[in-house]
């Protein structure tokens, strides 16, 4: 019994299993959401999901092979994984006017933590060693101090054994070009990689959550991405109906009467000039892949500018430290 502990924890944090071809693993949004009704393409048919065959380069060219599709992806995604340089100058500069602070202290992260992650249900597919999210839960007794024990070494400075952060990345077409960077990059790492880092943000977010700013909307727990359209719905509306009130519709525009009867500018004799309304100017920005360019250096720099504990800044360090990823092309990698 002791030998197959043994043996189930090496395989659990250190061993390779080897599984058939995997499907790339699917988002937080895709994983609670129905399936989408298919939709008519004005041009062609949708690349099928989770099998990029081939991509065209900017000639017009086919490159074709797991090889050289591969090598496409290297050329054109590794610049962005790069990251974006800052200078200290630069971060200094930046922190010198930024006032946010986090309003207590990050717990320590207990046995308790780490199982509650573990034993989440969770059915997104393997990293590399192939070992799924099941085997975790089904071996927790011995998994989660293991679990525990690697992530109060990497809190005090330790860095993860090579391939610890290797990932494969799956690259789903975001249209029918199928250029390189047409493509939604989704890294899946070791699952005992993924079960550290979530143990991670579910201690940093009560921290962190009341920080942000009330206009982001994405990303946030009990926030979603839709309330910045009706946001914007109920600025359009608004400025839309106080400059065109009742007393001076807009053109081609009525307004229904209690009495049923319908009233358009045409019916006012001295329609009244649209004083007091609000106009509204709406930029839309959009940054080019902007989580993976950011500067992974000015990141740690804000949280320890913010207040985070060295202990945590060391494990979100070393969670970056030799990240290698392994392309999924054809059902291959």
């Amino acid at each position: 019994m002791v030998m197959l502990s043994g043996l189930l924890g090496f395989m659990l944090l250190g061993g390779i299993a080897f599984l058939p071809d995997v499907e790339p693993p699917v988002s937080e949004e895709e994983e609670f959401e129905p399936d989408a009704p298919e939709l008519e393409q004005s041009r062609s048919t949708v690349v099928p999901r989770g099998r990029l065959e081939y991509l065209m380069d900017k000639d017009g060219g086919r490159i074709e092979g797991p090889t050289a599709v591969a090598s496409a992806l290297k050329e054109a995604w590794e610049p962005v994984w790069r990251g974006s340089p800052a200078s200290d100058y630069d971060i200094c500069r930046y922190l010198r006017g930024y006032n946010k602070r986090i309003p207590r202290e990050v717990p320590n992260i207990g046995i308790d933590d780490v199982i509650a992650v573990v034993m989440r249900p969770k059915s997104s597919c393997p990293g590399p060693n192939g070992i799924p999210f099941i085997a975790y839960a089904v071996l927790c007794d011995l998994a989660a101090p293991i679990l525990l024990r690697v992530i109060s070494f990497m809190m005090k400075g330790g860095s993860p054994k090579r391939g610890f952060n290797w990932c494969t990345a799956f690259f789903l077409p975001k249209d029918d070009t199928r250029r390189p960077l047409a493509n939604r990059p989704i890294a899946a790492s070791d699952t005992r990689n993924r079960i550290i880092a979530d143990v991670i943000r579910r201690a940093l977010e009560p921290v962190f959550l009341p920080l942000l700013d009330v206009n982001q909307t994405g990303f946030v727990r009990g926030r979603t991405i839709d309330e910045s359209t009706l946001f914007l719905n109920d600025k359009f509306y608004s400025s839309l109906y106080t400059r065109y009130s009742s007393l001076y519709p807009g053109p081609g525009k009525e307004y229904k009467e209690k009495d049923g009867s319908f009233f358009t500018q045409g019916h006012n004799p001295y329609p009244l000039p649209p004083e007091n309304y609000a106009d509204y100017y709406v930029l839309f920005l959009d940054f080019k892949k902007a989580f993976d360019s950011v500067s992974r250096k000015f990141l740690l720099a804000l949280l320890a500018h913010m207040g985070l504990s060295e202990g945590y800044l060391n494990i979100i360090d070393a969670l970056y430290v030799d990240v290698q990823a392994n392309p999924s092309v054809g059902g291959k990698s």
